[in-house]
Formats: C-alpha cells, structure tokens, sequence
C-alpha cells in the first residue's frame, strides 16, 4: 500500500470518528423540553414580590407586585368595587363586586349561558361562600364567581395552563379575606340610624346656644 493510500485511510478515520462523537454531542429535542419544564416552574410567584391590596369596600387580598392595581371609578351604584389588575404586556384581571337582583348561582349560571358557552365547569369556595370557577372563550378565559346575599363576587383573568396568570387567580382567591373593622363601622351606622329614625340629632353646644 502506497504511502498516499495509507495517508487518505486516516483522514478517512478522523472525519469518521470526529462525526460520530459530535452527533453524540449534539443536543436533543428532550434539552429544550426540559428548559421548558424549568420556564414554567419559574413561574412560581416568589413570597418577597408579593403585596396586599386593600379595598375600602372592606375586602384585601393579596397578589404579584409585578401587576397594576387599578380602581375603575363607575357611576352604576350596583358596583361596590371593580378593579384591573394589569401586567406590562397589557393583559390583566378584573375583580369585581356586585350588587345582583340574582338569587342563586343557577339562575346566574342560566343568565351566563345565554351568550357563553363553558369549557369547563367545578363548584368551588370563595373564602365560604360557595361559587363556581369556570373556562369559557377564545383565547380562554378563567373566571370564578360566587354570589351571597344578592352581591356577586367576580373575578375573571387569561388562563395559562398553570402559569403565571392561573397562579395569579388562585393567590387572590386563597388570601381574600374580608376587613371586619369596616363590617362592625357601617353596623354601627345602621344601628344609629334605625334608633334615631332618621331624624336629626341637636347637638348639647346647640341647644345651649339656642
């Protein structure tokens, strides 16, 4: 064999082995599943960058700093609250609490279905007040409603397969809870009112000037 043939067989060898051992080395379709079972965990909202909102029609919860809060001022007297709570890339949640001529979560069930039509349906508690949390629309939509003495509890945000905005929804549902000061103030307002009969009330400074 000529020493040109023997030179050609071995850099024949060298290409063959350095091709192998990089297809060995080369990243497979499972890397990038991986990185994306990371990028989703991420999305765990962490217990230093959240805050609470306090609401003064006597509610507070908690939620991510990352978010807007927004009160969104509105003639209509059946509102008691409704509030956005915005991210940078403009999609947000909306919150809202409701006066409703409804009587129970059947007839605003059959009030909803009207124009929707739900992707899916579970009973739920909002704090202890029983409700229901719903998917429905396009893009889908994850919405949870309770009702309770003829108010509406409502609160409606962009669902994302247990990412950020689905854990978003659940943070404000865990932590909600209702300001008892406030509940025990305007008590003590309707008992001053039905004991005074809503007449005026003469000051002592009054009459002794008079």
């Amino acid at each position: 064999m000529s020493k040109g043939m023997k030179i050609l067989i071995w850099i024949v060898a060298v290409l063959l082995i350095g091709g192998w051992a990089g297809w060995m080395l080369w990243p497979r379709k499972t890397d990038s599943f991986v990185e994306k079972e990371i990028s989703i965990e991420q999305t765990t909202i962490p217990e230093a960058e959240k805050t609470v909102y306090e609401d003064w029609a006597g509610f507070r919860f908690e939620y991510s700093k990352s978010l807007k809060v927004e009160e969104i001022e509105t003639d209509d007297e059946t509102v008691y609250s409704s509030l956005e709570l915005t991210a940078v890339d403009g999609e947000k949640a909306v919150l809202r609490v409701i006066d409703s001529r409804l009587k129970d979560l059947d007839e605003w069930k059959r009030e909803f279905e009207t124009d929707n039509v739900a992707i899916s349906l579970r009973e739920i508690y909002w704090v202890d007040i029983p409700g229901l949390q719903l998917k429905y629309g396009a893009p889908k939509k994850l919405l949870t409603v309770a009702l309770e003495d003829g108010v509406i509890y409502r609160l409606e945000s962009p669902t994302d397969n247990g990412g950020f905005w689905d854990e978003t929804h659940q943070l404000i549902l865990n932590s909600f809870e209702f300001d008892e000061s406030v509940m025990i103030k305007e008590a003590e307002e309707e008992t001053v009112e039905v004991e005074t009969g809503g007449e005026d009330i003469i000051l002592l400074e009054e009459a002794i000037t008079e």
